[in-house]
């Protein structure tokens, strides 16, 4: 593996620890909150197979997650119709977003001022998810627009 490749991945599991830190008082691990947001992104609620595009994994997967976040008081999914299930917050996953958003965002500030980043930092994050965007072009796996930072169809 390329070295440039090697440090990214190593930095993002670094982010993803610090993630799961933050976030492990609310229940919520940095994939469920990641589709927590996605959620809350578009009004609360959402069809599943549009959440399974929306965050770019396969059907089972946010199936299994899902499950788990209904399990525990978090999602609400309808019934099964015939285009599919709706899936909604619920009050308590709202309440814990609220919170938790503030640590995830306490925990990318570190991150930030690691890299000597003052206020500016998210034009950064910005050039680097370009960055990230065209690699995934490239290799022909188009991103999809999850939180609505990036125009992807430029």
């Amino acid at each position: 593996m390329h070295r440039v490749f090697w440090a990214v991945k190593r930095t993002y599991w670094r982010t993803w620890t610090a993630g799961w830190r933050a976030l492990r008082r609310y229940g919520v691990t940095p994939a469920r909150f990641d589709l927590l947001q996605c959620l809350a992104n578009h009004d609360g609620a959402m069809a599943q197979k549009a959440l399974t595009k929306v965050m770019g994994v396969g059907e089972s997967t946010i199936s299994e997650t899902l499950g788990k976040l209904e399990a525990i008081g978090f999602v609400r999914r309808g019934r099964r119709e015939r285009y599919g299930r709706s899936v909604g917050l619920t009050k308590r996953a709202r309440d814990v977003l609220e919170k938790a958003i503030w640590q995830r965002m306490d925990a990318d500030m570190d991150i930030a001022k690691a890299f000597g980043w003052s206020y500016r930092w998210p034009l950064r994050v910005l050039v680097l998810e370009r960055l990230c965007k065209q690699v995934r072009v490239h290799f022909g796996d188009p991103p999809t627009r999850l939180y609505g930072w990036l125009d992807y169809e430029n």
